[in-house]
């Protein structure tokens, strides 16, 4: 009888561990997530960017502004 204790003691002190080890691994991929979607974001942010100072017009902004053309 004591030995079944001692092995069902054992045993709840390993699912316990378990339990709160994927408990805090839950919250570390729910922070790599909003960080995921904060550089997804920025991503975006940026990729609209470049598309624009590539357009033609932002060129032609620039030429006139900085160049002074006309």
């Amino acid at each position: 009888m004591f030995l079944i204790s001692i092995v069902g003691l054992i045993f709840i002190v390993s699912l316990s561990r378990s339990i709160y080890s994927l408990w805090q691994k839950r919250e570390i991929v729910a922070e790599r997530e909003r960080l995921l979607q904060t550089r997804q974001n920025e991503n975006k942010e940026l990729s609209q960017k470049l598309e624009y100072v590539q357009s033609p017009e932002f060129i032609e902004k620039e030429a006139r502004e900085k160049l002074n053309l006309g």
